[in-house]
Formats: structure tokens, C-alpha cells, sequence
């Protein structure tokens, strides 16, 4: 379901239920797994996971114990990399000619308290599971790392979401008098394998150099031989007649997208069908579906299933879509958006000035039976999105004001309707919620966001 799912990069694009909303980001060509990314994310709550750790690694950390590593390289000096986006944190990230980052501070970020946030996203979703270790070399000299926890913002942290840890005192100092600080990937627990992003986030003021981030792992994760496969779709309900994509990945979080046979069983198998890359179309009956892939590879079959449910018919609990605000780097404003029926249009013009990304929709969707989402209960959540431009290396994000409830890779094709779908439990009660939309392709669409749906699937 992730065509769905990543598909519905609007909804996505749309649901982005941080602080009463979802956010979706679509930024350049991930290229080589990655791309930029807009705002969002704000460092996780102090109490939780911004406290400063026991060492990570620990005083026999040496870097010439990863001399025969492979790595995967985001910063190196002299070989380009993916872009840096900051969150929406308002720090400042340019390029330098030997495509190392120099990082201006904000200074306010999103507490009050200024800093730096280097994010890098459009990842393949697991990606970062693979490696052991990160490992990046930042030159602090004219920054001024802020050590304050009751001043919000502090230290220098990675985040891979929803999970942050400090790094502060991770570091072996360089002759240079640059730092390299280091984490074991293993501390974030199981937010690596469904990552699409990661990010550097150091309280304090001034300039920060980053000259080298890489991954590392004994050997190229994508070359490990393949022991199982896993098959997943980002909802486990969808409504007859609707098409979700289900993805298949091997041991070594490794997409496969060719030589994967599908088969169909269970109730609502009458009248649906999956085609060879793994998109299903749900038929006009009701009940459990069962999607069965085989996989064959040196000489080997592994075999995996996932069942989902087709429901029947439901109340759509939306009753009103208003627009919030719409901001162009060309200054459109909310002249670009108009909402009929249901149906939002949003006539984006050519980026100028923004770079990584070019407009962003803040859409208000609430119900007349407040509140909409209840603390406790599921959420059948979907929206449909057509765009006459290709819209590559988006990002859906789904979460609260603790973090991400889901964050998923997208890709839209110019004149293909998508629809993404998504199940989620929340956790808290909200009248309403906010959708976020951030394009960041540069050149000129015309966008169509129609058919919003939102049931209560509680059991």
C-alpha cells in the first residue's frame, strides 16, 4: 500500500497530525535514497529522549576500527551529495565548492532557543537499518554549542523519528581541530527500519561546518544474501473498488520490485486482482483478503503474506475543508487555492528563492461531530491526488505533538490519480486537525486534492 500509501502522498501530503495535523513533503529526485525535505519535526520532548545518555559507543570507540567499513556517504568533500533541508527549524544550509555545508544558525528554531537542524530525507524506507554506525565530523569553531537543557534547544543530537539521541560527548577530536562525533545505529531501536529520514539537530549559535556524515556497516548491506522477505502495506483497510500497493522487501531492508509473484485468497478475493508490481485493486465485496508473495533468488523461494480487510460501508465523519494559509517562494499566497465541494485546487507556480522546496498548504479539516478524532479510537484516514506534474521524492508524515505516528516515501506521476490510505490509533482527542501540504518540484502544476475521507473503524 505504499503507492497508496506513498501514492497518497497527499493525504499523506495532507495528513500530517503533528500538533492536531499530518504533513507530506515532496522534494527533488531522491536520487541515490535521499532528497531534501521541508519543515515539521521539532526536537523530542527534553524528558524523553533529548536527556544526555550514558556514551553511546564508549572510550574504545577509534575511527580506524571502521577503516575497512563500507560506507554511505551524504557529506564528503569533493563528491556531491543529496540536499539539506532544516525542518522548518529557519536555519540556513549553503553549499560549499567542495560540496562540504556550512550551517547558519536560526534563532529561534522551534522553542525559542536557536540552533541548527541538517535533515536528509527521501530515503527508501529501512534503508538505515543495514548499518552499524553514524558517524559525521562537524568543525564547531565558530559555533557555540548551547549545554542549558532548561533553555530548549541543546546539544548536539541526531534524530532518527521518532527517536532522538544526544551525541554531545560522543566525539573524537581531529588533529584539525574538527570533531567527529559518532552513534551505533542499535540505540534508535526499531526506528531505523522504517525511516525515510534522519537528521543532525545541535542547540546553540553561529556557524556550524559539517565536512563528512557517512553510515557504516562491515560489509554493503544491499550485498548481504538474502535470508527472508517481508511484505507490508501502509493500511490493513480499504474500501472496495480501491487500489493500495503492497511492498516486498528482502532481509536486507532492500525494496523488490521485479521476479515477485502475487496470489489472492480469503473472502473479498472474488473480484479483486494485483498486477506484477504488487498493486492491488479491491473488489466489490467485503471481508479479509489475503495477499501471498513468492520471491525466488539464488536459487531460493522465500515466501511471505499479509491480510487485509475490505470494508463495507462507513460514515464519512468530514463535514468541512477550509484553507488556512498557502506560501509560495514567488508569493502566490491563498490566491492559488480554491476549495469547491470538497475539492481543493492549488494552481503552484515555478519555485524561485526556496530550493529544496517551493509551496506548502495548510488545510483545517474538522467534523460536525467534535471532536473528530477521539483518544483511544481507529481511523480509517484517505484522499485522493492528481497532479499535470511529476511529484518525485515526497515524504508523507502523520504524527502528534510528540512525534510521528508514520512518515513514508512517495511519488506521483503527472495526470495519475493516487490515493493514499492509512490506519491510525490516536492517542489523543482533537477537534480538529491540520493537513499539511509541501511541493518541491520547481517547476509550475496544477494540483487536485478531492475525496477526503475519515471512519471510525474501532472494534
Amino acid at each position: 500500500m505504499k503507492k497508496l500509501s506513498k501514492t497518497f502522498l497527499i493525504l499523506a501530503s495532507s495528513l500530517f497530525v503533528a500538533a492536531n495535523g499530518f504533513f507530506v513533503s515532496c522534494s527533488d529526485d531522491a536520487g541515490d535514497d535521499v532528497s531534501p525535505v521541508t519543515n515539521t519535526p521539532k526536537p523530542l520532548p527534553d524528558d524523553e529522549n533529548n536527556s544526555q545518555p550514558e556514551p553511546i559507543i564508549g572510550d574504545s570507540f577509534k575511527l580506524s576500527d571502521l577503516d575497512d567499513y563500507y560506507k554511505k556517504y551524504f557529506v564528503k568533500s569533493g563528491e556531491a551529495g543529496p540536499e539539506i533541508a532544516d525542518w522548518g527549524a529557519g536555519s540556513e544550509a549553503k553549499r560549499n565548492e567542495n560540496n562540504t555545508w556550512t550551517i547558519k544558525s536560526s534563532d529561534s528554531m522551534w522553542t525559542g532557543v536557536g540552533g541548527i537542524a541538517a535533515a536528509f530525507t527521501g530515503l527508501e524506507e529501512g534503508a538505515l537499518s543495514g548499518y552499524e554506525y553514524i558517524v559525521f565530523t562537524a568543525d564547531i569553531s565558530n559555533f557555540t554549542i548551547n549545554t542549558e537543557k532548561n533553555e530548549g534547544n541543546y546539544g548536539v543530537n541526531i534524530q532518527i523519528p521518532k527517536v532522538q539521541k544526544a551525541v554531545t560527548d560522543n566525539f573524537v577530536m581531529n588533529a584539525d581541530g574538527t570533531r567527529t562525533y559518532y552513534a551505533k545505529i542499535s540505540d534508535f531501536g526499531s526506528a531505523p527500519e522504517t525511516a525515510v529520514e534522519f537528521a543532525l539537530i545541535a542547540g546553540g549559535s553561529g556557524t556550524f561546518g559539517l565536512k563528512e556524515l557517512y553510515f557504516a556497516a562491515k560489509e554493503n548491506p544491499a550485498e548481504k544474501a538474502v535470508t527472508k522477505i517481508t511484505i507490508s502495506a501502509s493500511a490493513e483497510k480499504l474500501e472496495q473498488g480501491e487500489k493500495i500497493q503492497f511492498t516486498v522487501k528482502d532481509s536486507n531492508s532492500k525494496n523488490i520490485t521485479e521476479n515477485v509473484t502475487y496470489t489472492l485468497s480469503g473472502d473479498a478475493a472474488q473480484g479483486s486482482s494485483i498486477d506484477k508490481s504488487g498493486f492491488l485493486t479491491a473488489g466489490n465485496k467485503a471481508g479479509s483478503l489475503t495477499v501471498k508473495a513468492s520471491y525466488t533468488v539464488d536459487e531460493k523461494t522465500f515466501e511471505t503474506e499479509m491480510t487485509v480487510t475490505v470494508l463495507g460501508t462507513l460514515q464519512n465523519l468530514i463535514s468541512k475543508i477550509e484553507l488556512e494559509k498557502y506560501t509560495d517562494a514567488s508569493g502566490a499566497g491563498n490566491s492559488a487555492v480554491s476549495i469547491e465541494d470538497g475539492i481543493v485546487s492549488v494552481s503552484k507556480p515555478a519555485a524561485s528563492g526556496w530550493g529544496a522546496w517551493s509551496s506548502q498548504l495548510f488545510l483545517t479539516i474538522s467534523s460536525d461531530s467534535t471532536p473528530i478524532f477521539n483518544a483511544g479510537k481507529k481511523y480509517f484516514i484517505s484522499a485522493t491526488l492528481e497532479s499535470d506534474s511529476d511529484l518525485n521524492g515526497c515524504i508523507w508524515k502523520g504524527g502528534d505533538n510528540e512525534g510521528y505516528l508514520l512518515q513514508e516515501k512517495i511519488e506521483l506521476k503527472s495526470g495519475e490519480a493516487v490515493t493514499l490510505v492509512k490506519e491510525i490509533e490516536f492517542t489523543a482527542t482533537f477537534d480538529k486537525f491540520q493537513c499539511i501540504f509541501a511541493f518541491g518540484e520547481t517547476g509550475a502544476a496544477n494540483i487536485k486534492i478531492s475525496n477526503f475521507k475519515i471512519y471510525d473503524i474501532t472494534e
